[in-house]
This record gives C-alpha cells, structure tokens and sequence, in this order.
C-alpha cells in the first residue's frame, strides 16, 4: 500500500466537517481507471518489448450511502474498474490479453468544509472485486479465468453543494493489488498483479 496516499486519507478524515442531515443519498460517477501491472507480468505471458499495453479505461460508479453525523457517512458502491489489454507480438505469433476488474466497495467517508457549499473528503473501506483474465488471441494454451478476493481501498475528493439535496462530486480512489489468475489448459497458471486508480466525476442526491 502507497502509505503516503494513506496519509493523506488520514488528514482529511481527521478535520472538522461540514453540518449535514443524517439520511440516505444515492450517487452515480463516471471517469478513468488506470491500472499498473508489474514488468515481470509482461515477460511472462511472453511479449517481446514493443508489445502494446492500453492500460487506461473508462469506467464508473453506482453508489449509495447513509450520513451517521454531520461529519460521518458510510457508503456502498457497484464500481467497474475497466480494462487493461495487452497486444503485440508474443512467442507463437500475434497475442491480445485482456485483464478487468468489478466490484462492490464498502467505505467510511469523512468530511471536512471549506465554506458553506465546498467540502473535501477521505474514505477508507473494502473492495469484494471479481477479476477477469480474457485470452483474446493467440489463446491455445490459455483459459479465461474469473477471481473472487477481498481488498482495502481508499480515496480522496471535494463536493460541491447546488441545492440543498443535489451535490456534484469528484474523487480519486486507489484499488492496491488487484489479483488476476490465469490457468493452462495442461494445469498449472500464474498470478498477475496491478494497482488501479480512478478519478471520477459524479452528481450525488440526497433524500
């Protein structure tokens, strides 16, 4: 885990918060995962060093929440992370690879003001995500494979109230070692690594 991305969490659920009433809110967020797989992954699914790697993605959010105190609310989320495709010449020809990754998020969220309508935030929680490895090409010895692990996830952001129940919202989540499986046909796999960021843009109302 970046313990200084931990830090900074820390700061802003540590201050003082803007007074809200405690009720439900529901939200949706849409914007761009990027996720950074380890160099060794590469040489094992045996790209040679011009291989392609799209490693950004549009992606997005559903989620709901319940406000506890003015500065306290815990919130659950659908979040689909994306893709990361791998493509360019491989050992026994041209290889596509592709890597995704969904989830549902359970968060603490804190809240500090900056004046009457602007706040910043930090959440800290977990992330039940089911990863996929797709083989897209060049596939004879590979199966697409699903996993199912648990993850600790955080993030940072500001809202902006236009209303009294309509607030727009922006925040950088970071998803640390997300697992992926990959199995042969003969038996056997490997495991692959990535951390994921996503920066999202969204509108939240409240009941």
């Amino acid at each position: 885990m970046n313990y200084k991305k931990m830090a900074a969490v820390l700061c802003c659920v540590a201050g003082p918060v803007m007074a809200a009433e405690p009720g439900w809110y529901v939200g949706i967020a849409a914007g761009q995962a990027e996720s950074q797989f380890r160099a060794q992954d590469q040489a094992t699914l045996s790209y040679q060093p011009d291989a392609r790697i799209d490693n950004t993605d549009t992606a997005g959010k559903l989620f709901a929440g319940y406000v506890l105190a003015p500065n306290l609310a815990v919130e659950a989320a659908y979040v689909n992370l994306g893709k990361t495709t791998f493509s360019g010449p491989a050992a026994g020809g041209v290889a596509r690879d592709k890597f995704a990754a969904e989830g549902i998020a359970l968060s603490l969220l804190s809240k500090a003001p900056l004046n009457s309508q602007l706040a910043v935030f930090g959440k800290l929680g977990v992330l039940a995500a089911r990863t996929r490895y797709t083989c897209i090409e060049n596939c004879a010895s590979l199966l697409d494979t699903d996993r199912d692990e648990l993850y600790a996830t955080y993030g940072v952001g500001a809202e902006y109230a236009l209303s009294k129940n309509l607030t727009l919202r922006t925040e950088y989540e970071w998803f640390d070692g997300l697992k992926y499986d990959v199995r042969y046909t003969g038996g056997g796999g490997q495991q692959f690594q990535s951390d994921t960021g996503l920066f999202s843009l969204g509108m939240q109302y409240q009941f």
